[in-house]
């Protein structure tokens, strides 16, 4: 019984993403050993396939790449290669993992962020993602003001018409809409 409370369930479990972000403040607390941990995961994380069912695979490797990111943006990436050269995630939703880790480290990712969302993933993605567009507004707004912000967010628009999906472009523009009315504009 013991050794099964310290194992990774068969049927939705998703405790591993927990014990993640509690390795998140680990590192930030020794952050000495930072690399070690991420990569004892890193390694353990391909295998959760064989003992469990779902989707707690890519979970985890999504959660550990926001947390590397928070780390060390460059091995993020390289952590990501890791993973999708094992088949271990979805390229579309990591992509999307390290855009809001990146949002979130700095309002200066929000430029970086902008042009990856509006000529990258809007082209890949089978579904639209309207909380990280809206964030990408506001936090172009942070960094470089309410004017540019808007440029990026009718930037965006623009695309979002001729380059997404057409079964994704609502959610889309939807998450372009709401980071315009947190700016205090009307859509």
């Amino acid at each position: 019984m013991l050794r099964l409370s310290f194992s990774v369930g068969y049927r939705k479990d998703h405790q591993l993403d927990e014990w993640i972000r509690w390795m998140g403040e680990a590192n930030e607390a020794e952050p000495e050993l930072a690399g070690q941990r991420i990569a004892w995961l890193a390694k353990a994380i391909p295998g959760l396939d064989v003992v469990t069912e779902g989707r707690a695979t890519r979970s985890a490797a999504d959660e550990l790449l926001k947390i590397t990111f928070q780390w060390s943006p460059r091995r993020a990436i390289k952590l990501f290669e890791f993973f999708y050269a094992q088949g271990t995630l979805w390229y579309q939703d990591a992509v999307r993992t390290i855009l809001f880790a990146a949002l979130e480290a700095s309002d200066e990712a929000a430029s970086i962020a902008a042009i990856a969302c509006r000529d990258f993933l809007l082209r890949i993605a089978t579904t639209g993602d309207p909380k990280l567009v809206a964030q990408i507004v506001e936090r172009y707004s942070s960094a470089r003001g309410t004017e540019e912000a808007l440029s990026a967010a009718k930037s965006i628009a623009g695309q979002i018409m001729i380059d997404a999906l057409p079964s994704t472009r609502a959610n889309w523009i939807s998450g372009v809409e709401e980071g315009v009315r947190t700016l205090g504009k009307d859509p």
